[in-house]
């Protein structure tokens, strides 16, 4: 694969997922709205906003590499973001067959304060007051999300105009 397609693809992957970021966060808000809340569908609705964190953060360190204009805003998402707990939390969701089964998870466990209140969650854990999914504070990520999405375009934008 040449280093131009390499560039072209995880650029393309980083936004697809970032847009994901956004639209699963939009749809999580929208039925924590309701009442009451339908517990099942806000928890396929996190699911897929973990799986969608977790590929924008993989997609964006491909995307460093191959796009020197991308590389600090990209950097700087990704520091902002505990990626270990990302992981756990993904894991947690995509695995819960696992665990119902008995597999140990206290590595899923995480002490946080949220809101002044010291709390243990794991990582299936939501906490709507916080805006916080298994300890993973999503509002300012979402808003981070939505400025490396405005950088991508206008990358392409660029790019388009060569």
């Amino acid at each position: 694969m040449s280093d131009l397609y390499k560039e072209k693809t995880s650029r393309s992957q980083a936004k697809i997922w970032l847009y994901s970021v956004v639209f699963q966060y939009e749809k999580l808000l929208d039925i924590l709205k309701q009442s009451p809340i339908p517990n099942e569908l806000r928890m396929l609705e996190e699911h897929f906003f973990s799986l969608s964190l977790k590929h924008s953060i993989e997609w964006l360190q491909e995307a460093e590499r191959y796009n020197t204009s991308l590389r600090d805003d990209s950097k700087r998402f990704r520091k902002s973001i505990d990626e270990k707990l990302v992981t756990k939390v993904r894991n947690m969701r995509e695995h819960y067959i696992e665990y119902f089964r008995g597999k140990d998870n206290s590595d899923m466990i995480t002490e946080k304060t949220v809101e002044g209140m010291k709390i243990k969650v794991d990582a299936s854990s939501t906490i709507i007051l916080g805006n916080t999914l298994g300890g993973i504070e999503i509002g300012s990520i979402v808003e981070s999300a939505k400025y490396l999405l405005k950088k991508i375009v206008q990358i392409e934008a660029s790019k388009l105009s060569l």
